[in-house]
């Protein structure tokens, strides 16, 4: 229903990075690139159709959800020197599924979940 809206939304995002990419050079566009578009396409649609606890639910996770990332490009940047392309992404999917796997263990007995009752 709102999906062409949130594409719509998501490529205006796009194209304005894409556009001042000469300016802010490789580095900060890549890294402005896929979290930051998407996190607040989200964050505004969900703010819009749930609400504010809603929105806080999907940052908090999006924040967990961050680690996996990182350990991922960590991993790809250390092992594509020394490995072919398809092994080091097979080790940097590993990587990242272990930072998440750790991730939610420490966050399920750090930061137990709300009842519902």
């Amino acid at each position: 229903m709102d999906l062409p809206a949130r594409a719509l939304a998501a490529l205006g995002l796009v194209l304005a990075l894409t556009a001042a990419s000469g300016a802010l050079g490789p580095h900060l566009s890549g890294l402005l690139a896929p979290f930051p578009i998407i996190t607040s396409v989200l964050a505004v649609f969900t703010h819009t159709h749930a609400g504010l606890d809603q929105v806080s639910i999907l940052l908090r996770n999006f924040l967990f959800g961050f680690y996996g990332f990182a350990a991922f490009c960590f991993v790809l940047a250390v092992s594509l020197p020394t490995l072919t392309v398809a092994p080091a992404f097979a080790l940097a999917t590993a990587g990242a599924l272990a930072a998440q796997a750790t991730t939610f263990l420490l966050r399920s007995r750090l930061l137990p979940f709300p009842s519902t009752s």
